[in-house]
């Protein structure tokens, strides 16, 4: 017997005057998936009320300033990594739009030609082939190369870790990088990265120096 998903409730009533305001305090803050089950609408009716709201239409394609959600969409990474970057590795964002509540998350936005400048700087930290190409425009020339020379790398099959990848690797942990996409930046198995990362902790939280 086929089964449906549920709709999110409120899908077809207007916005109230309320939820306009959540919105322009929450959007870029929490996720898609949230903001859809708090206000009942689909993904696609909150980008649209959104720029709505602020004018914000067509920041991508226009190459302007856009939240560090669409960032890290953009490269397959998680919003808590662009922020990091942001607070660690001085990626520059501002915020345009002032929230008008205490929230200690901060809504960064981010311009496009300044982001692609600071990555050409920082391609360490970028796992090229997991870029989505037409997104975050204008592209820069050198980004075709990135991509291809990331793709052509193969994965690691031998077991032995050098100090300098595994000192590598947990450095990129600790500063907020998720273990599967440390694994494609040094193009070993998600699994095996995670148990050197997890082996590395409980050997450093016990005082153990080796590696």
């Amino acid at each position: 017997m086929a089964t449906h998903s549920k709709a999110p409730r409120n899908l077809n009533r207007h916005w109230t005057k309320q939820q306009e305001e959540e919105l322009l305090d929450m959007y870029g803050v929490y996720s898609f998936s949230h903001l859809s089950r708090r206000f009942g609408k689909t993904p696609y009716a909150i980008k649209c009320k959104y720029a709505s709201l602020t004018g914000n239409w067509g920041a991508l394609e226009a190459g302007g300033y856009v939240l560090t959600v669409f960032v890290a969409d953009a490269l397959g990474i998680c919003d808590k990594t662009v922020r990091r970057w942001i607070e660690v590795y001085d990626l520059p964002a501002t915020q345009l739009y002032k929230k008008r509540n205490d929230s200690k998350r901060r809504q960064y936005y981010i311009s496009v030609e300044e982001f692609w400048e600071w990555a050409y700087e920082h391609k360490n930290l970028i796992v090229f082939s997991r870029v989505k190409r037409d997104v975050l425009l204008p592209e820069p020339a050198w980004l075709d190369v990135e991509i291809k020379n990331n793709k052509e790398i193969p994965p690691k099959t031998r077991q032995t870790w050098s100090k300098e990848e595994a000192d590598q690797a947990y450095t990129w942990f600790m500063s907020g990088v998720h273990y599967k996409e440390i694994a494609e930046k040094l193009g070993r198995t998600s699994h095996g990265v995670h148990r050197k990362l997890m082996r590395m902790i409980h050997q450093k939280r016990n005082g153990v120096l080796g590696l």
